[in-house]
């Protein structure tokens, strides 16, 4: 088996940006970046999961 490595598009970024910022404030900034990313991927998903019979609530 070959090797495989873990590749984080956001790094690259990351580097180029906040290459002047200390490793400890581009690790929190990259964290908040990720947990804003994963939540709107989540609510997304959420909305595209949506069907009619959760809104009949709305009828009422």
């Amino acid at each position: 088996m070959g090797k495989t490595f873990s590749y984080d598009p956001l790094e690259e970024d990351y580097e180029d940006d906040f290459g002047s910022l200390d490793k400890v404030l581009q690790a929190q900034q990259k964290k908040r970046v990720k947990r804003r990313l994963d939540d709107y991927l989540e609510q997304k998903r959420l909305k595209r999961n949506l069907g009619e019979d959760d809104l009949d609530f709305l009828d009422d």
